[in-house]
């Protein structure tokens, strides 16, 4: 799912650099919440011709960020279907979320009686990071402020200590001071 472009970011509504003209009801996070198993990507969405340059008075461009094993259309096409896949408002941001030490896009399952759900970010950013954010069904469990960050490099090693019961699903986005971000594809973990 396309949650950054040109036109903006539709990752929630009221959401920073939000899509012009939004509608309740028709973002990332209202997918996610309808049970929709969805990677997330962003792209320039320009068709002019140059990928990854931003176009001009564009709120925001786009990037997709993937882990693929080789660069070759089978190995990235791979990576598509297991939505290993992240995306970036356009700076080249380097991001991994793993979550029960499973990579973006995993369906995962994890005992109760294991105690809290493990959560690994990391992220090299392009400018100073202002926060990191990690999001389970919508809303935030956890946040780190810039001033608790040094630069442009983040590793943070972290838990849910109240997992609920269910299906839950997690993702994680860094927001740079000059207000650029990168969202992780989400991992889905079945608490039993």
């Amino acid at each position: 799912m396309e949650i950054c472009s040109t036109h903006g970011s539709s990752e929630y509504y009221g959401c920073e650099a939000g899509i012009y003209h939004p509608q309740e009801g028709h973002f990332v996070r209202d997918a996610l919440s309808r049970s929709y198993k969805l990677g997330i990507i962003a792209s320039g969405d320009t068709h002019d011709g140059h990928p990854g340059q931003r176009s001009i008075n564009a709120r925001v461009n786009g990037l997709l960020g993937v882990y693929a094993s080789k660069l070759t259309r089978e190995a990235v096409w791979e990576v598509f279907q297991k939505r290993r896949v992240y995306g970036t408002s356009g700076p080249r941001i380097i991001l991994n979320f793993r979550v029960c030490d499973s990579p973006m896009g995993s369906e995962v399952s994890w005992p109760k009686s294991k105690g809290p759900v493990p959560i690994a970010f990391r992220a090299v950013c392009c400018d100073d990071i202002d926060k990191v954010e990690i999001i389970r069904n919508g809303s935030p469990i956890f946040l780190e402020k810039g001033e608790n960050i040094n630069g442009v490099f983040v590793i943070l090693l972290i838990e849910d200590p109240e997992p609920q019961e269910g299906t839950s699903w997690y993702y994680a986005r860094v927001l740079q001071k000059d207000g650029n971000m990168a969202w992780s594809s989400p991992v889905w973990v079945n608490i039993f």
